[in-house]
């Protein structure tokens, strides 16, 4: 077998080409920044738990779990500065402003816990 040293030098430039500083070049679409709030109340040898967490104008906030899953449970919501939004499950909203938004739990019953998603609005993470 013989060797081809132009081939070698061809393969070597074609190995640096994919080098760390290239490949940084290729920036994906970013998702959209999903987070979440979990609360809950009643709970066995758990403190109860008011999450809360600053939103931004426009971001989606979905309630995805109530917990007992009936009639009566929601996800509330209660902004920093002023105003309230009760969401049952599998409802959502937009936040009106930019504030501190706190995620408490309605329940027929004394035990009880939810969970909303916060997900950033399109436009805010294409700036």
């Amino acid at each position: 077998m013989k060797l081809h040293p132009e081939r070698s030098l061809v393969v070597v430039v074609f190995l640096m080409s994919l080098s760390p500083t290239s490949l940084a070049q290729y920036k994906p679409t970013p998702a959209r920044p999903r987070s979440y709030l979990e609360s809950w109340q009643g709970q066995p040898d758990k403190p109860d738990k008011i999450d809360h967490a600053s939103v931004k104008e426009g971001t989606v906030i979905a309630c995805i779990d109530v917990m007992p899953q009936q009639e009566g449970s929601t996800c509330n919501l209660k902004y920093k500065n002023g105003g309230e939004e009760i969401l049952k499950l599998q409802e959502s909203t937009t936040a009106p402003k930019t504030d501190v938004v706190y995620l408490s739990c309605e329940a027929t019953v004394p035990r009880r816990a939810c969970k909303v998603q916060l997900t950033v609005a399109k436009e805010q993470t294409t700036r």
